[in-house]
């Protein structure tokens, strides 16, 4: 069964449209990762959601959760919408292959006793199984992305 993917638009919007374009043709839809509606409908009709929950977040519903034992402004909406849909939660991780061979994809299984009824604990969960992928193969971590950007007040700015 095909996912929807979970976008944040760009600020440009040529960029956006790509994005939409080229991940849109491999999935059964694209949604904003503001259209928390859409996500919610999916997964109540028996859909799949393809979301990434350790990218950086300022809005509401952040909360810092350690990663790489750093506190790291993360949206803790995985365990809101399990709570909200009933949607059984499944860590996935690609792996670019040498050369051209393509990725390798390994979905594990639904996690035991999710949601619980402390979100950042549910988060806190997937940083774990992230921080393992990522020493497994650190190369092919996204490092540019500013991960610690928002910092908790009174402490030094990360970059």
């Amino acid at each position: 069964r095909e996912a929807h993917a979970v976008y944040k638009p760009s600020k440009d919007a040529l960029l956006t449209r790509f994005f939409i374009s080229r991940r849109g043709s491999v999935s059964a839809g694209m949604i904003s990762r503001d259209d928390i509606r859409s996500m919610i409908k999916v997964l109540k009709g028996g859909g799949t959601v393809w979301y990434s929950p350790d990218q950086a977040f300022r809005g509401k519903g952040a909360e810092m959760v350690p990663f790489f034992g750093v506190p790291a402004a993360t949206n803790t909406a995985t365990s809101r919408l399990a709570k909200l849909t009933g949607a059984a939660v499944l860590p996935y991780f690609s792996e670019r292959l040498p050369g051209v061979d393509g990725y390798r994809v390994t979905i594990g299984p639904p996690f035991d006793d999710f949601p619980s009824a402390d979100s950042a604990a549910d988060t806190l969960r997937f940083h774990r199984l992230i921080e393992a992928q990522v020493r497994r193969a650190p190369e092919q971590y996204l490092w540019l992305h500013k991960r610690f950007k928002t910092r908790p007040p009174g402490e030094a700015r990360f970059y």
